[in-house]
């Protein structure tokens, strides 16, 4: 019986050439795949941040709208607040750093002081922070409508968070 041996040479070559680029897809799509995971959890970060410096611009409002309702027969509901923007910090009250903006929205970037205090202000200590936060208020006698707003560009997108709340006079008025 007589065997006919094929020509084989070049085809370990061919084999070896469709291996690689099949690895090299693979590690490819995996490299991509970590890419994209890491720039979304950097996403994440700037959105929980953001999130966080607005619920502290509405609840630095509520201090002060508390503050007012606090100090018996001198002050009413919404006697201090006026309508308007403003820009906020966390030591704000109503006679500390309350900045009434003649303006739409803030341009101050805020400041991440993490050696000293860790916390957020307007004071240029720190690291610049790309969050800017402004604080609306809509006084309507027995409403106040709080709207905390911090906007925020990284790689050229623009991004926003909103927060809002409505505080009532809930006590009885008395005339």
């Amino acid at each position: 019986m007589i065997f006919f041996q094929k020509n084989r040479n070049g085809s370990l070559m061919v084999e070896l050439m469709v291996a690689a680029s099949l690895i090299t897809i693979g590690l490819l799509g995996i490299f991509s795949l970590i890419i994209s995971s890491t720039r979304m959890n950097k996403d994440v970060v700037h959105r929980f941040e953001a999130t966080y410096l607005a619920a502290e611009g509405i609840e630095i409002m509520k201090h002060i709208i508390d503050t007012d309702v606090a100090i018996p027969d001198t002050a009413f509901f919404n006697s201090t607040l006026n309508s308007g923007n403003y820009e906020v910090q966390y030591n704000t009250d109503k006679e500390n750093e309350l900045t009434e903006l003649g303006y739409a929205s803030s341009t101050r970037a805020l400041w991440l002081d993490r050696e000293v205090t860790g916390l957020y202000s307007y004071r240029e200590a720190g690291v610049e922070t790309p969050y800017i936060r402004t604080v609306r208020v809509e006084n309507e006698g027995d409403k106040i409508t709080v709207q905390s707003i911090v906007e925020w560009t990284v790689g050229g997108e623009k991004s926003v968070a909103n927060l809002e709340e409505v505080f009532r006079n809930w006590r009885e008025t008395s005339l």
